[in-house]
């Protein structure tokens, strides 16, 4: 400013009652929350210039909390121990994201591989997705990757993001066992029908499982394969 000038900033809060700030150059900084009306007065050699000027405050989407995809490897690819899953669908969690309180018209959610991706508006997951591992991993073994949801306001550009995990997880490996025999007994009422009552399978869980964890996995047995699956 040239002359003898000073300068006075201030707002107007919710009843239109003046806000005044300690800022005396041609500059004011703040960090805002909501839509304010803010002025500026410049007098300059007892000339009173005012101006006022709007700045709008718009509400950031809102992701609500994004659930983990979890996947079992399978043999889609020809290789059920490769920790890869073709054709995934991400588009599962746009109602997650979005809540009760967003209409899928008023936001778009899109999908990209990094954090910086998704800022940047680059890079994006089209159509459905193929999970591949990493170069150095061990098949048959657990894979995870953190993919990023951005959700913007189609009005303002406004936009928020947020992650989660989609989580690959080997096939047990049901190690072969030899076929089992009984004898007829005489429970059913006959020891000629082929009936066996009592039949105990459970012995036979842990040659099935071999070396895993039988705390982490469920051996079941059925009639059919239709049945167990």
């Amino acid at each position: 400013f040239n002359g003898s000038t000073t300068v006075r900033w201030g707002s107007y809060d919710s009843n239109g009652d003046e806000i005044l700030y300690d800022e005396t150059s041609s500059t004011l900084t703040l960090n805002l929350t909501e839509t304010t009306t803010f002025f500026i007065e410049v007098e300059t050699d007892g000339v009173i210039c005012r101006r006022e000027q709007v700045v709008e405050v718009f509400p950031l989407p809102i992701i609500h909390p994004l659930p983990d995809l979890k996947f079992c490897d399978n043999d889609a690819d020809g290789d059920d121990t490769n920790g890869q899953i073709q054709g995934i669908d991400l588009t599962v969690q746009n109602a997650s994201a979005l809540g009760s309180t967003q209409s899928a018209s008023a936001y778009a959610v899109q999908y990209y591989p990094t954090e910086n991706d998704a800022a940047k508006g680059q890079n994006e997951i089209l159509g459905l997705y193929n999970y591949i591992p990493d170069a150095d991993y061990i098949p048959s073994t657990l894979t995870t990757k953190v993919l990023f949801l951005k959700l913007t306001n189609n009005t303002t550009g406004c936009f928020t993001i947020d992650s989660f995990k989609v989580i690959i997880t080997p096939l047990p490996q049901a190690n072969p066992i030899a076929d089992q025999y009984a004898c007829d007994d005489i429970e059913s009422g006959s020891d000629l029908d082929g009936i066996v009552t009592s039949w105990d399978f459970r012995p036979l869980n842990e040659s099935i499982l071999g070396i895993q964890d039988p705390d982490q996995f469920t051996v079941t047995y059925h009639l059919s394969q239709e049945d167990a699956n």
